[in-house]
Order: C-alpha cells, then structure tokens, then sequence
C-alpha cells in the first residue's frame, strides 16, 4: 500500500527554474545531478527523492540551485558544455567512449574558464580605472 508520500513523489510535478525571464535552452545531466542550462544561468535541480531517498519527510521540496551565472548564449558554453553534450551524447565516439565523464570533464573545464574570464574582466575593470586616474593626475599637473 502506498504511503501519502509515495503518491506525492509519484506523481507529476513542475517547478520553475530560475528566473522567469529567461527560458530553457537545454537540460544535461552531469554525473548523477540534472541540470537546466537556460539563457540566464545554469542551475542543478534537485528533486526530493534525491535529497530524501529514503522517503522520511513529505515536507520536503523539489529544489534549485544555480551553480553558474553563465547562459546558453555565452560562447564559453556554447563552445564547451554544449558542443560536449552533442558529441559526446550522439555516440559518435563509440560504445567505448566515456561521455558521462567527458561531460563532467567537459563542466569542471567551463567552471574554470568561466572563472578565468571573469577575473580577466575584473582585472581590466581595475586597469581602465587607474588609468582613469593617472589621466586625471596628468590633467591637474600633479605628475
């Protein structure tokens, strides 16, 4: 006999993702986690069975957290995790080919280059403003 919990987490759901502006371009899951790559960010969805498997608590929710505040429209994505989901998941690299790893090598690769890129932007945002600043020097004569 079910449980009011087994009918609950049986049956059909949905949940918004994200925020509402933007929409989903793709969903990947990446080692044993979904995630929704939309055109805002890049959330993991969490649905209770995954957080409560053993079915203890009704209470709790189906969740999301955002792990990347790059969009599908990002050519870091695009040219990453995007281009490995469509060849690693076709099977164009064989029955011997690893694709869930390489997907999940393929994340890991775009967390860092995404956090190269916004270093290189935060180091030029610093750049232009002492160059601001040594400009405004220059102008009063000090140097």
């Amino acid at each position: 006999m079910k449980r009011p919990i087994d009918h609950l987490r049986d049956s059909a759901m949905s949940m918004e993702v994200g925020s509402s502006g933007s929409r989903i371009t793709g969903m990947i899951k990446i080692g044993d986690r979904l995630h929704s790559v939309k055109t805002d960010s890049i959330y993991r969805v969490m649905l209770a069975d995954e957080i409560d498997p053993g079915r203890t608590n009704i209470n709790v929710p189906n969740s999301q957290q955002k792990v990347l505040d790059y969009s599908s429209d990002s050519p870091l994505v695009a040219k990453t995790l995007l281009t490995a989901k469509q060849l690693f998941e076709k099977g164009f690299l064989g029955p011997d080919f690893e694709s869930a790893k390489a997907i999940e090598l393929s994340f890991e690769c775009l967390k860092n280059l995404a956090a190269m890129s916004d270093l290189a932007t935060e180091f030029r945002r610093q750049d232009d403003d002492v160059e601001s600043r040594l400009a405004d020097l220059q102008i009063k004569g000090v140097l």
